[in-house]
């Protein structure tokens, strides 16, 4: 049996520009796919649920052109998802795709209807439209707890900061990717502050807060590298110490040695010397006492 993956190339990724304002749901992102082994085209649709309810359907109308600009005809206008349960908060749609059309090259999508699990419908044709084009917030890495940390002095839900603070006339976008509308002073959805998102979270906040954070960073660096240096300063003294130590000690034990073996010579030609001179006395005393016998014999 031969198993076989699928891969998909992008032929067109995007947010939408226009918004629904307080829609419960939001399209993160409309993808236009093509299967790299069959080639066939296929669209797909992320939802983000910014209610606090559970979705159990989402109704959405579709449009294709090829690449000339020309609208296609689509098997389905009208897609449905459901029998499902979106919680509050929770990324929809991303392993559902839609068949499209061989000659496909462009995929839009309108918001029509969202369901909830208690009976309640939302109704696109009632909201108002808004067009925005909020940036996400691009944070180096290596500065992001510090930037978090800091922003969470001032909001109720850091994680959900993703996007720069945006206004309209009659709305305002949530850094969390919500529309609300103009006279909601709290996001119904992560509950951040709208003072404190046009406090902070415009570009020109953020490029300050940041740049302070690097800096923070920058110095704590050096001041890591200090310290690093002083530890192995200080280990090459203690070390350089220590050697010097050793060989102090090891040149005091050489010398105890060589004056111990000195001494030990010393006493030895000593004894020589006295067992040399005990010899000649002897033999001294033995010659005079020959040599007095000899006279003595002799008279």
């Amino acid at each position: 049996m031969v198993m076989r993956m699928e891969y998909f190339n992008k032929i067109q990724c995007y947010r939408p520009s226009i918004e629904i304002v307080d829609a419960p749901v939001s399209i993160d992102e409309i993808a236009l796919l093509q299967d790299s082994v069959d080639k066939n085209m296929l669209g797909r649709i992320k939802f983000i649920n910014y209610s606090k309810g559970t979705i159990v359907a989402i109704f959405v109308r579709l449009r294709a052109a090829n690449i000339a600009g020309e609208a296609v005809t689509l098997e389905k206008e009208r897609f449905i998802y459901q029998d499902m349960k979106i919680s509050s908060g929770e990324l929809y749609g991303n392993r559902i795709p839609i068949s499209l059309p061989a000659d496909a090259r462009y995929f839009s999508v309108q918001l029509e209807k969202v369901v909830f699990d208690d009976g309640e419908i939302w109704d696109a044709t009632n909201g108002v439209t808004c067009k925005i084009s909020q940036k996400q917030i691009q944070v180096p890495e290596e500065v992001v707890g510090k930037v978090k940390k800091e922003l969470e002095k001032y909001f109720n839900n850091v994680n959900y900061v993703r996007y720069f603070y945006e206004e309209g006339q009659d709305f305002w976008g949530c850094t969390c990717g919500r529309i609300n509308r103009a006279d909601n002073e709290i996001c119904l959805f992560c509950n951040n502050s709208r003072r404190s998102q046009i406090s902070y979270l415009i570009p020109e906040k953020m490029d300050i807060l940041i740049a302070k954070k690097e800096q923070e960073l920058q110095k704590e660096k050096e001041e890591i590298y200090r310290a690093k240096q002083a530890e192995e300063e200080a280990m090459y003294r203690a070390k350089r110490e220590y050697e010097e130590k050793k060989a102090r000690q090891e040149q005091e034990e050489r010398d105890r040695s060589f004056q111990i073996q000195q001494e030990q010579l010393r006493e030895e030609a000593e004894r020589k010397k006295k067992k040399t001179t005990m010899i000649v006395t002897s033999v001294v005393v033995i010659i005079v006492i020959l040599l007095v016998i000899f006279i003595k014999c002799t008279f």
